[in-house]
């Protein structure tokens, strides 16, 4: 899930996740997505760096319903953010 915040840009995911651990060995990372009213591509390159912060934690929790939903208790010690070190913006 991505969300922004404060003019940053955030990744949750799980640690029993691949992508968890292939960014926590390579943390360069490209999103790409695609608008199909506007026919154009964002492509958004940088570096994704563990976020440690309980406010964002708690914002997107908040954002998106299925995170609170899925990480209680026990289970959000699995919750791992990813904050973005954005170095470049592409649009297509």
């Amino acid at each position: 899930m991505l969300h922004s915040s404060g003019g940053n840009l955030f990744i949750a995911t799980d640690q029993r996740k691949q992508v968890y651990t292939e960014l926590s060995r390579n943390p360069r990372i490209e999103i790409a997505a695609y608008n199909p009213q506007a026919r154009r591509w964002i492509r958004i390159t940088g570096r994704a760096e563990p976020e440690h912060s309980l406010s964002i934690k708690a914002e997107m929790m908040g954002i998106y319903p299925s995170l609170k939903q899925k990480y209680q208790n026990e289970k959000e010690m699995f919750l791992t953010i990813f904050k973005l070190t954005v170095d470049k913006v592409s649009i297509f």
